[in-house]
């Protein structure tokens, strides 16, 4: 869908920037989209679910949604690559794509503005470039706050406990909802700018 998307927005209203930002938008898309089906294919990442049915569909099928989750774990991978803290399977490739998945948004946001500008919506394109940095620094937020999480339950030496298993399959699915809250601008933003590209300059009507 984010594909298709690009490909109707690169035909819409030029403004400085539309062939730059929507060309990069373009290729971030092609990436994230062919490393998403690698790890869709091969299906030997961590995903909700995986633990339930680690052979069946939800293996598979549970990477596609997204790995922007994937994110928050880098920095505690870095810091405790061992640790029992981190989920149990491998992350590597997800937070690959998960990174590829935020710098796509990132730039769809961004080409987005140039959009707005063409529409002639001024306040709209600022608020697409507000967007792309809820898009990107929520998820490096929440890497930090799980690393300060898995700081506190190593080095209490708590990460072995039943207790601390249950405390991090409960902050990890907080993660889900926080991620929510950080890409939902994106998605209302767009919506506004489509609005704004179907009939444009209408944002000026009240200046006149």
């Amino acid at each position: 869908m984010a594909a298709i998307g690009v490909g109707l927005c690169l035909s819409g209203p030029t403004s400085p920037g539309h062939w730059g930002y929507g060309i990069a938008a373009a290729v971030a898309t092609a990436l994230h989209l062919l490393l998403l089906l690698v790890l869709a294919t091969k299906g030997k990442e961590v995903c909700p679910g995986k633990s339930i049915d680690p052979e069946g569909p939800v293996a598979h099928w549970g990477l596609v949604p997204t790995r922007l989750d994937s994110v928050t774990f880098y920095l505690t991978l870095l810091v405790y690559p061992d640790q029992e803290v981190l989920p149990k399977g491998k992350v590597n490739l997800s937070i690959v794509v998960g990174i590829l998945e935020m710098v796509r948004t990132t730039l769809i946001l961004v080409f987005l503005s140039c959009l707005a500008r063409a529409a002639g919506d001024e306040d709209l394109s600022h608020q697409c470039t507000r967007s792309a940095g809820f898009a990107s620094f929520g998820p490096g937020f929440m890497a930090a706050g799980m690393l300060i999480f898995a700081v506190v339950m190593t080095e209490s030496r708590a990460s072995g406990a039943d207790w601390a298993t249950i405390l991090f399959a409960t902050v990890v699915m907080g993660t889900y909802a926080i991620l929510i809250g950080c890409v939902f601008p994106a998605f209302m933003t767009a919506r506004e700018v489509d609005d704004a590209c179907e009939e444009p300059f209408q944002a000026l009507l009240p200046q006149l």
